[in-house]
């Protein structure tokens, strides 16, 4: 079940994926096929506009992917190691209204606390 983040703008959560289920998996082009704990979010774009989402600030190697219509929908955006120390960053436009799935993933079989960033892009 997805956590809705809301609209918040600029938004930071923390949690934890450990004992977390393995709910999906990113798209082998981004991360070799992963066995990891994740957690699963909504979010609702308050605007048009490109956005940055990102796990910079997490304690263990993270894969980021996000989603249209859910887990199983369209992959709009994954990345592994793209914010740099093993964090993930991806940008994307987004319309007002629109609601994406943003999933905190785990390279490999690897879990632990992570810190979801979502900001307006520079």
């Amino acid at each position: 079940m997805a956590i809705d983040l809301g609209s918040e703008l600029p938004l930071t959560r923390t949690g934890t994926t450990s004992g977390q289920p393995n709910s999906a998996t990113p798209v082998s082009t981004c991360a070799s096929s992963s066995s990891a704990a994740d957690m699963v979010f909504t979010y609702t774009a308050p605007a048009d506009g490109d956005y940055v989402i990102d796990t910079i600030g997490s304690s263990y190697d993270t894969v980021l992917h996000v989603h249209s219509d859910g887990c199983g929908g369209e992959t709009l955006k994954c990345n592994d190691d793209g914010g740099g120390s093993g964090t993930s960053k991806v940008t994307l436009t987004l319309t007002a209204g629109e609601v994406i799935t943003v999933i905190v993933d785990g390279y490999g079989s690897l879990s632990g606390s992570f810190t979801l960033n979502i900001t307006p892009a520079p």
